[in-house]
This record gives C-alpha cells, sequence and structure tokens, in this order.
C-alpha cells in the first residue's frame, strides 16, 4: 500500500508484562473503538505465564478474532517496541500501554490525519490516574515541544489550551502512532534500552523529523492511564538507576541528533540551568534557596549519566557519518 493512500490499515500494538487484570480492559477499550482496528497485537514475554493464560477470555471478546499475540524473550521495554513493528501487517501501528484504556473515538481521531501523506505521525493526551483518583494538573499551553538548546516540554498528560490539533517533535509513547514504513526505518536504538528505556519516543520521533515528515499531537485522542505497578521503578521513586539512565538516555539522543550549534546550545543549559532531575548550577541554588536536600549521590547519578550518554551519542555520531 502506498504511503500517500487516504485508507489505510490500523495494528494496535499492546505491550505487556505481567498484568493481565489491566490488560484486559485495555484490550477491551480497542475493541469497542468507534472504527475498529484491522488488527490487535499483544506482545507480551514467553515466560509471562499469567499473561498467557488470559488470552482464551480475551479472543472471547466481541471483534476478539482481531487478535494476535506475539512473543518476545529478551527483556526490557524496547523488545515489545521492536517485535510489533516487525510483525504487524498494518499501514500504521498504534501503541497503547497495557495498563491504559482508551477513549471510544481514540482510533478514528487518530487515523483522520493520516489522508495527508506528510504526517508521519500523530499522538494524544494520557489522563493520569493514581488509585483510582483522576489527576488535574494545571492546564498548560505547550506540548510535546524540544527547543533548539535541548529543553523538552511533554506536558501531554495536561490538559492543552489551545484545544486543537498542533505539530510537536515528540509523542507520548503510550498514545502515539507512525507509519510503519517509517517506524521500521526509525526504531529506537539498542542502546536506550536500560530500566524503562527513558526518551525512546524522542528517538523515533527525531529520526522521522529528519526524513521529512510532521507529527501531530491531537489533545482529543484520549487514553486514561491507570498507573499499574512494575519491576522497575524508573522515575516514579528517586533511585540512582533511575536518574542515572534518564539523564544518559536523553544525552545520547540529543547529542547523536543535533548538530554542533545545538549541542553546544544543550551543554551549556544543563550546565548552567537544567531540570531537577537534571540539575545545572542555578537549579541546585534554586533548590538550596527553597530548603530542598541535596541528594549528591542522585546529583552524581544525573551528571554521570549526561557525561557517559554524550559521549556515546557523540560517537554514535561519528560512526553514522563516517558509514555514509
Amino acid at each position: 500500500m502506498n504511503i500517500a493512500e487516504a485508507k489505510p490499515r490500523f495494528s494496535v500494538a499492546i505491550p505487556t508484562f505481567e498484568r493481565p487484570a489491566y490488560l484486559g480492559r485495555a484490550v477491551r477499550s480497542v475493541l469497542m473503538q468507534t472504527r475498529v482496528p484491522d488488527e490487535v497485537l499483544v506482545v507480551h514475554r514467553r515466560d509471562d505465564n499469567g499473561t498467557i493464560m488470559s488470552f482464551n477470555g480475551l479472543l472471547n471478546l466481541p471483534h476478539g478474532n482481531l487478535l494476535r499475540f506475539v512473543s518476545v524473550d529478551e527483556p526490557g521495554f524496547l523488545p515489545p517496541i521492536w517485535q510489533a513493528v516487525r510483525n504487524c501487517s498494518g499501514d500504521v501501528i498504534v501503541f497503547l500501554d497495557d495498563d491504559a484504556e482508551a477513549h471510544q473515538d481514540w482510533l478514528e481521531r487518530l487515523s483522520v490525519f493520516y489522508v495527508d501523506p506528510s504526517i508521519g505521525g500523530v499522538g494524544g493526551r494520557y489522563l493520569n490516574y493514581f488509585n483510582g483518583v483522576r489527576q488535574d494538573p494545571p492546564p498548560v499551553d505547550v506540548a510535546g515541544k524540544l527547543y533548539w538548546y535541548g529543553k523538552f516540554v511533554g506536558n501531554m498528560y495536561k490538559y492543552f489550551k489551545p484545544g486543537c490539533p498542533v505539530f510537536v517533535d515528540c509523542l507520548l509513547g503510550g498514545n502515539m502512532s507512525y507509519r510503519v514504513s517509517l517506524a521500521k526505518e526509525c526504531l529506537p536504538a539498542r542502546v536506550l534500552n536500560h530500566d524503562v528505556a527513558f526518551h525512546w519516543e524522542l528517538d523515533m520521533a527525531l529520526k522521522i523529523n529528519k526524513r521529512g515528515y510532521r507529527i501531530v499531537y491531537d489533545p482529543g485522542a484520549v487514553v486514561d492511564h491507570h498507573s499499574a505497578p512494575r519491576r522497575i521503578s524508573g522515575m516514579r521513586t528517586r533511585n540512582y538507576e533511575g536518574i542515572y539512565y534518564a539523564n544518559y538516555n536523553f544525552s545520547y539522543i540529543i547529542m547523536r541528533h543535533f548538530n554542533v550549534l545545538r549541542r553546544l546550545g544543550y551543554i551549556g543549559y544543563t550546565a548552567i540551568v537544567g531540570e531537577e532531575a537534571s540539575p545545572g548550577v542555578a537549579k541546585l541554588v534554586q533548590l538550596l534557596l527553597m530548603g530542598r536536600g541535596l541528594d549528591w549521590q542522585l546529583i552524581n547519578g544525573s551528571i554521570r549519566g549526561r557525561l557517559d550518554g554524550a559521549r556515546a551519542g557523540l560517537k554514535g555520531a561519528r560512526m553514522r557519518s563516517s558509514s555514509s
């Protein structure tokens, strides 16, 4: 099927691990869409027996015949993503987290943008629930923006004041879609597959942007995220490994994709200003003035992560340049 055709086939992929109760809700929400997908891939670990035991019940759901179960052996967050892209039969692949529940018009809203052949990806809002309570953080004016000097503003879990679809630099991994032909060429880098594979969506989006395609964020394409427990805490708790790999991955991606001027801008920004999880001098002073205690072990992790990631990203960029 040509990338410019108006009615592509849609494959929804749900990577899952040890969450059969949550998975059932996610699958039901996809099968009840106003625009029914052409297939639904449940990508699971081969040794996840609890999830495998739930498959018969899922197949008995209305439209259960659309389900395909794909197994992976390699641990980590990214192998199910790679496997889904390589195994889907659709023209557009749509990712949904296994602890999410799509609103009924979710897929229909995402699909309408693909009539434009210049659109490479479309995503929507993540509405967070913790312990069953909906979270309503303050509304925002900016979403999915990567500034030239490396500051990234996600905000795709917050109410978006403009209220209309906009072009963005990146999407949220649990509510995003890409043309399969592009996704196969732009899979997230293997080096990012540590901890919870922080920022893998940014790596994928920047690769697609470089190919000249635009990415759309529609705040009306909503999924409810029920925040299930997981083995690896990532940044849900303050821990050295999470801080290190969050900084490593982001720094790697910036150095891998940015030109020299933008790299220098990022170095200046992260060293002088920074973010709370990646503090520069100004952020550290601000935290001290606010009476916030500084955990120097975590600060050390953030610095080491940025330095190690930058070195790896520059090495990757040089290897790419020498091979092209």
